[in-house]
């Protein structure tokens, strides 16, 4: 990535403070956007349960999982996996192909008892959008965000994602 022309990597360090965010992440974020970069990256290290200050400096939070961590069910708890718009669960290929596929089904039951408001994941607004109609009142709650399976080694996923 950092040798593309339009490409600016930078690190920015925690430093210790929490969320898993320097200090100026926000304002480099911004300052990305006013220069007319299109696509801004920000890249976490390890961010924690309780630490989701990323989710308010980003227009999409991506939680990138690796299959087989031990932490299949953290998706039934609150904190990072509520705040994320999309889960990724990287490796699904050769040796890791079937804990992949297994680490993403125990997220999208996990992420089926969290809800959000309405309109937080699409534009639903009809029963011909997939909204249902109970006792006169047409019900738009969103769908749990995607668990996506990919594989950066095979390709695999990444035209979806």
């Amino acid at each position: 990535l950092s040798p593309h022309p339009r490409a600016y990597v930078r690190p920015s360090p925690s430093s210790g403070t929490l969320g898993g965010l320097g200090s100026y992440t926000h304002d480099a974020v911004s300052l990305c956007e006013m220069a007319g970069y299109d696509l801004t990256i920000v890249e976490t290290v390890g961010v924690g349960q309780s630490e989701v200050e990323l989710a308010e400096c980003v227009d999409m939070f991506l939680l990138l999982l690796a299959p087989g961590g031990g932490d299949e069910l953290q998706g039934s708890k609150k904190g990072i996996v509520e705040v994320a718009d999309v889960l990724v669960v990287n490796k699904a290929d050769g040796e890791y192909e079937k804990v992949a596929k297994k680490t993403a089904s125990e997220y999208k039951k996990a992420m089926g008892l969290l809800r959000k408001p309405v309109g937080w994941w699409g534009k639903k607004s009809s029963e011909s959008d997939g909204c249902s109609k109970e006792n006169g009142a047409i019900d738009c709650a969103p769908a749990a965000p995607p668990v996506l399976l990919i594989s950066a080694k095979t390709g695999f996923g990444l035209e979806e994602l």
